[in-house]
């Protein structure tokens, strides 16, 4: 098999559409892929289909499934898919062997799967069937849909995210600690869109002490174009985490009135992480220590210790204290803000603590990867240059 394919104009249009059906599994898929799959049969769609959860068929079954449904034979057909087809047996079947079972004749894939258990193996098995195989096709675009997954499988760490609501001088809260509302209602429901994407949401214990907050997905508030991807509430739930040193937690607090897994991180002795099951939704893990702080726990060993348990990305919704902390740990990788245009004042709360930097060279260095219009505010997306977040 060669890396060097010429793709025609309608390969183009039918993985433009297997793109557009992987983003539709965005919501419920994780730990797994997002991933599309279109069948094209004497330049016609016959079957379509999307990964829809983890532990559920893959795309290519649902794509094939779709045609069967229509009483469509598949044999000889072209498969687009956003991935390259598993080989390996799971939770499901591997979906390479589906397709050589259906007589599909060609397969075109976005890229590569950096995943060991299946990378190339999936494609030779193809090839070795007499599948023509090619790939490659919009890989930009599919590394983008999946970059949790893919920075997870090959750092062996969850993609972290930063996100703030803040005025337009950068400030979080007034100098009283009122902060309600800085950002606009349509800015608050994209955040809900924002957790809904991920599977696991950290905090502080300061900031659930102070605010309350449940950290949870409310269905309601999704904007309209999320809510339109499915028929029902599919009952998105992330992982509250509550970094917790000082054990100010009761377990009295709401979000442990809310359905779903809440981990409370405190720091622990020795290197390992240790986990005690305090009911079958909470539980406290130790962390190590920094080496420098033995108040503060070590955000790389928690990463580690999330990624063990297949949790692909994490959001940080927190004050500037813990957000100051995984900035100076270097392990993020994304900042997401929301800017309202309001000044709020020198003598208002910094959405940023100490950093402990004395030189430029040693600032932070993010490139800003998407600037949008939501409401009234301005949403920043901006990424740390390489060597944030990488292991050690």
């Amino acid at each position: 098999m060669s890396d060097n394919f010429v793709f025609s104009e309608t390969d183009h249009e039918y993985m433009r559409r297997a793109l557009a059906l992987a983003e539709r599994g965005l919501y419920t898929t994780l730990p797994n892929p997002a991933v599309g799959c279109v069948l094209v049969k004497n330049g016609k769609i016959i079957g379509e289909g999307w990964h829809h959860r983890a532990g559920e068929p893959h795309a290519e079954v649902m794509a094939l499934r779709n045609a069967a449904e229509r009483n469509l034979d598949v044999k000889g057909a072209t498969a687009y898919v956003t991935l390259e087809p598993c080989s390996h047996y799971g939770r499901t079947p591997p979906c390479a062997l589906g397709l050589v079972n259906a007589g599909i004749f060609r397969v075109v894939a976005a890229m590569k799967d950096p995943n060991p258990l299946v990378s190339g193996r999936g494609f030779k098995f193809l090839a070795d069937a007499g599948v023509c195989v090619s790939w490659g096709l919009y890989e930009n675009e599919a590394r983008e849909l999946n970059r949790a997954f893919l920075y997870s499988i090959v750092n062996g760490m969850p993609y972290v995210t930063i996100k703030y609501g803040m005025s337009l001088d950068a400030r979080v809260a007034l100098a009283n600690g009122e902060s309600k509302w800085i950002t606009s209602e349509a800015s608050r429901r994209d955040v809900q869109r924002l957790r809904a994407r991920h599977q696991a949401i950290l905090t502080s214990a300061a900031t659930v002490v102070r605010d309350d907050p449940s950290l949870n997905v409310r269905w309601p508030e999704l904007p309209e174009a999320v809510r339109e991807l499915f028929s029902e509430d599919p009952g998105i739930t992330p992982f509250r985490i509550i970094a917790d040193p000082d054990n100010a937690i009761t377990l009295k607090e709401k979000l442990f009135q809310c359905p779903g897994k809440v981990l409370i991180a405190r720091t622990g002795a020795g290197d390992a992480v240790t986990e005690e099951r305090i009911s079958d939704s909470v539980s406290v893990v130790k962390v190590p220590a920094r080496e420098d702080n033995p108040r503060h726990i070590s955000f790389r060993h928690l990463w580690r210790y999330l990624d063990s348990i297949n949790i692909r990305n994490v959001m940080i919704e927190a004050g500037r204290g813990l957000v100051s902390d995984v900035i100076r740990q270097n392990t993020a990788n994304e900042i997401v803000v929301y800017m309202a245009p309001k000044i709020m004042g020198s003598d208002a709360v910094p959405a940023f603590g100490a950093l402990g930097l004395s030189s430029m060279a040693e600032v932070p260095e993010l490139v800003i990867s998407d600037v949008a219009a939501v409401g009234s505010d301005i949403r920043i997306t901006c990424r740390f240059k390489e060597g944030a977040c990488l292991p050690e």
